[in-house]
């Protein structure tokens, strides 16, 4: 009974996970403002960037040696990869052509890879954009150039590009209702430069990135696994040629 309702709490546990939401909203206006805000409760901040204390402690002779040290194994590990890398390039260039095409054997074709991407962005597109969820609460654009006639050709080309970016985000995402969302684009005939300020929000589920990636994950192991059974067979047709080779010669040996 015990191992029942711990079963069960881990079940909870993980499908309150799968359902949390995270938002990424954006604001910009004299700066940009990100932060991330996960369940609606926990909100990260990423830009800007919080200004480090000063402290003292941090300039003492042993934080300054911590951090020296620190720097040194940083760079020893840097050159150790470099290292390595080079070393790697010297050996594939040793190898003979026969053995460079065995190293490449059970690994997918440059065309199947191309395809395996193009299979994964296409899935991605189809699904992100379709679990994406997009508020505009503010989009204000105040057009101005310094010259009122290009003020006046540039408000108008903004215009007419508003108008298919709306329809294909209101096709491919679940966006909301944009006329009741506070959007004004307007031109300022005196102004020198244009002033942007918005603030977009993004939130998608946990379970949707899982979904993305599980789908993706199958498409590349999918790729790879053809790819090892060509090689397979192609291995098995040899050793049967070679057999067969061997066989017709001791055949002829014998009749001589």
């Amino acid at each position: 009974m015990v191992a029942l309702w711990i079963i069960l709490g881990i079940l909870i546990f993980f499908t309150f996970i799968l359902l949390l939401k995270a938002t990424v909203t954006i604001e910009y206006s004299d700066e940009v403002r990100l932060f991330v805000r996960v369940a609606g409760l926990i909100k990260i901040r990423i830009l800007p960037k919080k200004e480090k204390k000063v402290r003292l402690g941090h300039y003492s002779k042993r934080a300054i040696r911590r951090r020296e040290r620190k720097l040194a194994k940083k760079e020893a590990r840097r050159l150790e990869r470099k290292k390595q890398h080079q070393q790697k390039k010297a050996d594939k260039k040793k190898l003979s052509r026969e053995e460079r095409r065995r190293q490449k054997e059970g690994k997918p074709s440059l065309t199947e890879n191309i395809a395996m991407i193009a299979e994964i962005l296409k899935m991605f597109f189809s699904r992100f954009f379709k679990h994406l969820k997009i508020k505009v609460a503010r989009l204000h654009i105040v057009i101005g150039t310094g010259d009122a006639a290009a003020t006046a050709l540039t408000f108008g080309a903004v215009c007419q590009a508003v108008v298919p970016i709306q329809l294909l985000l209101e096709k491919y995402t679940c966006i909301n209702d944009l006329s009741c969302a506070d959007i004004s684009i307007t031109p300022d005939f005196l102004a020198d430069s244009t002033s942007v300020d918005v603030k977009i929000s993004f939130s998608l589920r946990v379970w949707h990135l899982l979904d993305i990636g599980l789908r993706a994950l199958r498409s590349f192991l999918g790729t790879r696994i053809r790819a090892m059974r060509r090689a397979a067979r192609k291995r098995a047709r040899a050793e049967l040629a070679a057999e067969g080779a061997k066989s017709s010669a001791r055949s002829d040996g014998t009749q001589a």
